[in-house]
């Protein structure tokens, strides 16, 4: 073999190495290209996103800023109140702040010892002896003999003092709460210290039967008693322990 037929079968050689190399190259940047692709490219996010069509503008998110959210795993969100102020808005009334103020009621007892011999009659008019016709009775008549003590029914505050020429003198004592009691047919002599603005105790005497009084001049001696409460007349007897029974004991009866 000739120099030149074996530097052709050589270059031949030459050429089909580089071709192999060449081809090499290629598929080892191939492979190495579509591996990398492979492994920059982010797998599919497969986790089921919430329906957020029913969502309204006060729905809470699953995460709190500011707070260390790795405790709220199961929490439901609506559960979740984010400030007092929500709290405040959002909160139910309790049953005992729906409750009305209470209202104390004073604890009365008898002006005095006797027997009521007539009674209030609310807004039904009945028949007045003294005046000869019908009449609401706004008050109770407390049978006494003139000159008998007259005891405040509760503590309070003397309210006012008036002489009236149907009823003599009149004190009325408002005991708080709404509750103002009053007393008429009263002698204008008066004990020391019975002033309007003046405090007195439950059972305090604040003046004297008189037989003065003329609207009910017919009747014996007696006290016309009379209690409102919050400006309304209601029946003293709901409210003083009475007993009849006692009562009529007590006078022979």
């Amino acid at each position: 073999m000739n120099y030149n037929a074996k530097r052709a079968r050589l270059s031949g050689v030459i050429y089909i190495i580089l071709a192999l190399m060449l081809a090499a190259i290629m598929c080892i940047t191939f492979f190495t290209a579509i591996s990398s692709r492979r492994e920059n490219t982010l797998p599919e996010d497969t986790t089921p996103t919430a329906d957020t069509s029913d969502r309204t503008d006060d729905t809470l998110p699953s995460v709190i800023p500011g707070t260390d959210n790795s405790s709220m795993a199961g929490v439901n969100p609506s559960d979740i109140v984010t400030s007092p102020s929500d709290a405040a808005v959002n909160a139910e009334p309790s049953e005992e702040e729906t409750k009305a103020p209470s209202v104390t009621q004073p604890t009365f007892f008898m002006p005095f010892d006797g027997i009521v011999t007539k009674e209030f009659s609310g807004n039904i008019p009945v028949f007045s002896i003294t005046m000869n016709d019908y009449r609401v009775h706004a008050g109770i008549d407390i049978e006494a003999a003139e000159g008998s003590y007259v005891k405040s029914c509760a503590s309070g505050i003397i309210s006012n003092i008036y002489n009236d020429d149907l009823c003599a003198t009149c004190i009325s004592i408002d005991h708080g709460s709404g509750y103002v009691s009053c007393y008429r047919g009263l002698s204008d002599d008066l004990p020391e210290g019975i002033v309007a603005g003046a405090a007195v105790d439950a059972g305090t005497v604040i003046g004297t039967i008189d037989d003065g009084a003329l609207f009910e001049v017919s009747q014996p001696a007696h006290l016309h008693f009379e209690m409102t409460v919050n400006g309304e007349f209601v029946d003293p007897l709901e409210y003083l322990p009475y007993n009849a029974e006692a009562a009529a004991a007590y006078y022979g009866e």
